[in-house]
């Protein structure tokens, strides 16, 4: 297949591409009110090949400790993306951030950390219980 699975088209709108070294589907919203969608290839799995049994299947640093299947747990996914886009660093280093970000003294960078890191919270309740309620914070760091 020319161009690999990162140029598969598996329909009008769906796309396998690769991100930060890994594979994703994106949808895109292309009608009015819709938003572009991924999801994390890693969670297609086949259930025999699993060792023991599994209860929810998801790829390692990016489910929130509670499981999948609620709007705070997605909350914990993006929070994890987000740290890997905006920090450079893989999902399984955090909290770790670059020197950069402390050396640089960005007030932009460091409250984009406390959002990242309220997103990533262990405790759901500590957590944004919303993309909208996150989307707030973030809407708040672009200059007006």
């Amino acid at each position: 297949m020319p161009g690999g699975f990162a140029s598969f088209e598996l329909t009008n709108a769906i796309r396998l591409k690769p991100m930060k070294g890994q594979k994703k589907l994106l949808k895109a919203g292309k009608e009015a009110g819709q938003h572009d969608k991924f999801a994390d290839v890693g969670l297609v799995t086949e259930m025999e090949s699993k060792p023991r049994a599994s209860t929810y299947l998801g790829t390692e640093g990016y489910i929130a400790p509670e499981g999948p299947g609620t709007p705070a747990a997605d909350v914990f996914s993006l929070g994890k993306v987000l740290y890997e886009a905006c920090m450079g660093k893989d999902r399984l280093q955090f909290p770790d951030l670059p020197t950069a970000v402390f050396e640089s003294g960005d007030p932009v960078l460091l409250k984009l950390n406390e959002i990242i890191l309220k997103a990533c919270e262990l405790n759901p309740a500590a957590r944004y219980q919303s993309a909208a309620e996150m989307r707030e914070d973030l809407a708040r760091l672009q200059p007006k």
